[in-house]
């Protein structure tokens, strides 16, 4: 069955909006070929608003939308506040007891899909909907590869805490070695490799060499002095 999708009037908090939307134009254009009748963006949600939103769905249906308080009810928005991932609105399984999906139809909104994400502590969320078919897999696959990257860029980068940051500028620039770093530190050695493990999946590399090269391009230890 078709879902109808939110398009609420919750306030904005504005400090990153338009940051977000420059990022969120990377993949406009990809959403934009598929939602024929239009797509809704919502970053970071919670009960207190949200830091951006945009709606291009039929303007009486927003306004019926936010007039009826429809998102409390609707199947497609709670679906998005509790799971992560994507999924076309016909496999949702959930009540609508204001018949939102019936009345949602009459705008265009009559298959679509919903991707959502975890970014931080709050969800993001993007609705994409079309009125004369479901969407194909390969379409499936490419929204959900354009989407998470860019929930993706939305989270806060990997930060080190000052003896991690200590303990790599070492390896790196000192060349020491995880014993030496141990008996500099008066640490097991075991500890050690556990405190570079966390380093390297706080920024998602496989290998020491790898967190040493991010580490250099993001200029972690500041400017060194000539």
């Amino acid at each position: 069955m078709p879902k109808s999708v939110i398009t609420t009037n919750l306030p904005s908090d504005g400090a990153n909006s338009t940051k977000i939307a420059e990022a969120f134009s990377a993949c406009r254009s990809a959403i934009n070929e598929v939602s024929t009748t239009g797509f809704t963006l919502m970053v970071n949600f919670s009960i207190m608003g949200y830091e951006h939103f945009e709606c291009s769905f039929h303007e009486k249906w927003k306004e019926q939308y936010d007039r009826e308080n429809y998102f409390l009810h609707d199947p497609v928005f709670n679906w998005a506040l509790k799971n992560e991932g994507a999924i076309r609105w016909s496999a949702i399984q959930l009540p609508d007891p204001l018949q939102i999906l019936e009345k949602s139809q009459r705008y265009g909104l009559v298959y679509g899909a919903a991707f959502a994400a975890l970014t931080g502590s709050k969800r993001s969320m993007v609705f994409v909907s079309r009125q004369d078919r479901e969407l194909s897999d390969n379409e499936m696959r490419r929204l959900s590869m354009v989407v998470t990257e860019f929930f993706d860029s939305l989270l806060p980068p990997p930060s080190l805490s000052g003896k991690e940051l200590e303990m790599l500028r070492l390896h790196i620039q000192q060349e020491m070695s995880y014993d030496e770093i141990a008996e500099q530190f008066s640490l097991s050695l075991s500890a050690v490799k556990t405190s570079f493990l966390r380093m390297r999946q706080k920024f998602g590399c496989k290998s020491t060499a790898r967190l040493a090269y991010l580490a250099k391009e993001r200029n972690l230890f500041g400017v060194e002095p000539p």
